[in-house]
């Protein structure tokens, strides 16, 4: 699970404009062989802090609309978009905002 957050926050700036990133088997946050922690959720600190779909919950909290202490440093505007499909995050990277980034914008959230 390190890894995935690792490659997240690394790779995540190099995506090509109008490219994705994919990241699979999320599972591993609760998972403790994998450094998860089973029966917990984003009510808890340690989890935000310490798993991938912790990572992947502060960034959509930042995304839409700041709503977490501090910067996202990988998001920014290049990210148009954030899917969850079972047990996998994509994340679609654009030059142009998309119509949610435009309100957000308007209503002063960005």
């Amino acid at each position: 699970m390190v890894d995935q957050m690792v490659a997240m926050e690394h790779m995540l700036p190099h995506v090509q404009v109008e490219g994705v990133f994919i990241c699979e088997d999320l599972s591993t946050s609760w998972s403790a062989p994998y450094g998860g922690r089973a029966n917990e959720d984003a009510r808890n600190a340690k989890f935000l802090e310490t798993t991938m779909v912790g990572l992947i919950h502060k960034s959509l909290d930042w995304f839409m609309c700041g709503f977490t202490p501090g910067e996202i440093l990988w998001l920014g505007e290049k990210v148009s978009a954030e899917h969850w499909v079972q047990q996998t995050i994509m994340v679609e990277s654009s030059t142009q905002s998309s119509k949610a980034h435009t309100l957000l914008q308007k209503f002063g959230c960005l």
